[in-house]
């Protein structure tokens, strides 16, 4: 039998320049997607983006309450170890979100002409043309509004300002008394301003005492607090911002600051030494940082996909 002739098997022919190729245009993508995200700080799209940003972002935001905030419904995030979780939903727009004890309170914008809403840990609670100001005790049993004696929209008389406080648990009203824009220093100790001035009241023993005997020429609808409760700040029709310190039972004025961050921005959350703001951009929500003798700093970009609209947080 004739032995059967094989043709030779062709050797295969690398293509090393291809593969040259191919690694170069992979290291050229991280290092373009590298210089985005860090050097620019500009987020990635998607959930890589989202989990990029949690994991990237500084510490002294790891405890953050993002509020995405839009006419089709408001959602507060907080960012877990690889992404960011919605932990609270709400109506429409809010004006402001509060933590309490058990969830939050917001005060929904009214949409289609109807009166905001006050909304506690997922519970309507109370609608008036008037309400405005929220604030949340630091261990967030009480929760503090503000609304008109005569029920009109917005009063230019400071006396037809009145705060109230609800409570989540027993589910109940106290009406404290005239003056607007409350806040907490204390879990008992509440201050509000007035025509007079700013007053602190203990809502356990209902004994009032003057922080600020100086008339406000504008008086605001937000004051913040620092998160060790010594500074209280708010912001002018100008966009200055006041800060002042609490010492025995007194308000010192600190400084009045230009902060271009939060003039741009809806709300600023005050942290024990400095200022936070969130800018909307085109690449996504900028969280920018200024210290009280310092120049502004951009600490974050959040991605487009949450859409941030504003903080709500407590920086130690």
């Amino acid at each position: 039998m004739d032995d059967q002739l094989t043709a030779p098997i062709a050797p295969r022919h690398s293509h090393p320049r291809l593969a040259v190729v191919l690694i170069a245009s992979v290291i050229a993508a991280l290092a373009i997607g590298a210089y985005l995200l860090v050097v620019m700080q500009m987020p990635l799209p998607g959930a890589l983006g989202r989990m990029l940003s949690a994991r990237t972002l500084p510490v002294e935001l790891h405890d953050a309450r993002f509020i995405s905030s839009s006419p089709n419904g408001s959602v507060v995030y907080e960012r877990a170890d690889y992404s960011y979780v919605p932990v609270a939903e709400f109506q429409g727009p809010v004006r402001a979100v509060v933590r309490t004890e058990n969830g939050y309170a917001a005060l929904e914008s009214g949409t289609s002409g109807e009166p905001p809403r006050l909304v506690v840990e997922g519970e309507f609670v109370h609608q008036a043309p008037s309400l405005r100001s929220l604030a949340a005790s630091p261990d967030g049993r009480r929760v503090a509004y503000v609304e008109t004696t005569d029920g009109s929209a917005y009063a230019i008389d400071p006396s037809l300002w009145t705060t109230k406080i609800f409570y989540p648990d027993p589910w109940t009203t106290q009406t404290v008394g005239g003056g607007s824009a409350p806040f907490f220093l204390s879990d008992t100790v509440l201050g509000r301003v007035t025509a007079l001035g700013i007053f602190q009241v203990d809502l356990e023993t209902g004994v009032p005492s003057a922080l600020l005997r100086e008339s406000i020429a504008h008086p605001p609808e937000t004051v913040a607090v620092s998160p060790d409760h010594t500074l209280i700040a708010w912001r002018d029709p100008s966009d200055r911002i006041s800060v002042y310190r609490i010492t025995d039972g007194a308000a010192t004025l600190l400084g009045v600051h230009e902060f271009e961050e939060a003039a741009q921005s809806s709300t600023f959350a005050l942290g024990n030494d400095a200022f936070y703001a969130v800018r909307i951009t085109n690449n996504g929500s900028e969280i920018w940082r200024r210290g009280f003798d310092e120049a502004s700093t951009r600490l974050a970009v959040l991605p487009m996909s949450i859409s941030i609209t504003a903080l709500t947080f407590a920086i130690d």
